[in-house]
């Protein structure tokens, strides 16, 4: 008898066949369905992964009795009409980021796993990635004191693919695209969010229709405060964080070796995130876990919606001109 979580994997891209082959190197589940609307992705996957079935119509996968739990990996807008799928049929849930468009579906989601009973964890991986979990892990020990603001420069030149990813309706632009992973972690950091302020424009000479710069102010509990410069007409790529504490500072980019530790008397340090665990295998063994033992999964459905709030906030004060209370 197979003892491993039978998963179905709903949507088998780039971002599916990374989580399927992330969820395979655990040992402790399988990918038993492969779903997909493409057969040239279906196949390939299908030879990846050797599951029971490769379907077409993932609702074939949610009525079948053998599949403990779905991997969503579809594009954006898609993600909270499967998840309440999913959970209707029993179906314990790990969707990518984002968890919807707006925080309406994030709260029916939220509510039909709930109703449910099953576990309901949302893919904010940029928190268990090198440099941003070092960092985190530096915050909790204490050693720098309390964090009080957080600025990120995530810009670059995308000029869109012409497909699902230029649609404002299909992503829901570019912060849940892109920059909810900044969002979250700033939460998961400074707290729960108060307020945010945008201001936003559409200045490349791309697909896009939605604005494609952005500067964002968000409010945290506390006092807390973080910034957030998203791009995707820069002519330039660069992804710049810095976090300030009470008795220091951490800058880092995104690749290892790009971290440097500030404390208040000393020289800067490099820091050294070649330790951190592999960032899908650590989200997608924090899922099964909380399946195995009940627990609340470490990044819940009110995380995400917590995200999306923040997002969906930034989007209103850009339209407004006014800043947005939150949450929403």
């Amino acid at each position: 008898m197979d003892n491993r979580i039978q998963v179905a994997l709903i949507g088998c891209g780039g971002m599916g066949t990374k989580l399927g082959q992330s969820l395979g190197e655990l040992g402790t589940a399988r990918i038993a369905v492969c779903c997909d609307i493409d057969e040239a992705r279906l196949s390939a996957a299908s030879e990846a992964f050797s599951p029971d079935r490769a379907l077409t119509d993932y609702h074939e996968a949610l009525d079948n009795p053998a599949v403990d739990a779905v991997i969503i990996a579809t594009p954006n807008y898609l993600h909270a009409s499967m998840a309440v799928d999913a959970a209707h049929a029993g179906k314990h849930i790990f969707t990518e980021k984002p968890m919807a468009l707006c925080v309406a579906d994030c709260d029916a989601m939220i509510a039909a796993a709930r109703q449910a009973g099953v576990k309901l964890m949302v893919g904010q991986v940029l928190r268990y990635i090198g440099n941003f979990a070092k960092a985190k892990q530096i915050i909790d020990s204490g050693e720098l004191g309390k964090p009080f603001a957080i600025e990120v420069d995530r810009i670059n030149n995308s000029p869109g693919r012409g497909d699902w990813r230029t649609s404002k309706a299909k992503t829901g632009g570019m912060l849940p695209e892109v920059n909810v992973h900044e969002l979250d972690f700033m939460a998961y950091v400074l707290g729960e969010p108060v307020s945010v302020y945008a201001q936003s424009g559409h200045f490349g000479a791309n697909a896009y229709d939605f604005d494609d710069e952005l500067f964002a102010i968000v409010r945290f509990e506390g006092g807390g405060i973080g910034s957030l410069h998203a791009s995707f007409c820069a002519k330039i790529g660069r992804y710049h964080t810095k976090i300030l504490c009470e008795n220091g500072a951490i800058f880092f980019g995104h690749a290892p070796g790009e971290a440097i530790i500030q404390r208040a008397s000393g020289e800067p340090e490099t820091l050294d995130s070649s330790d951190v665990p592999d960032p899908h295998q650590r989200e997608l063994g924090e899922f099964l876990d909380a399946i195995r033992t009940g627990a609340e999964p470490k990044i819940p459905g009110e995380q995400g919606r917590r995200a999306i709030g923040m997002c969906e906030g930034a989007d209103i004060s850009a339209g407004t001109g006014q800043v947005v209370r939150l949450p929403l």
